[in-house]
């Protein structure tokens, strides 16, 4: 039994130029495209650029309603190869018996 979740692709699209309010400047800013490849659904989020720290935040938002994917296989485009790093980083740090208690899946 797979989760519908379980395996997503991601791209960025854009620039776009928004503005928040009346007579504010516009600010330049990205759309993170998330497909999930079982439902054919779409996520979108807003990203401030193509940065890793803006990747990992909206990957978090994406995340906490409906779970990590198994799988999000990517284009390995520099926006991308950040946040790669950054997870197994911290991935490393951890101990094994942590890995287990907070992955949705058996071993990372």
């Amino acid at each position: 039994d797979i989760s519908s979740l379980a395996y997503c692709t991601t791209d960025f699209t854009g620039p776009f130029y928004t503005t928040q309010g009346r007579g504010r400047r516009r600010v330049k800013c990205c759309l993170c495209l998330f497909v999930y490849l079982h439902t054919d659904c779409c996520h979108l989020e807003i990203a401030t650029f193509l940065e890793t720290d803006a990747f990992l935040k909206t990957m978090t938002l994406m995340v906490a309603p409906g779970g990590c994917p198994k799988l999000m296989p990517s284009d390995n485009g520099s926006n991308y190869v950040g946040p790669a790093q950054e997870i197994n980083e911290v991935v490393d740090c951890m101990d094994q018996g942590k890995r287990q208690q907070y992955s949705p899946f058996a071993v990372i």
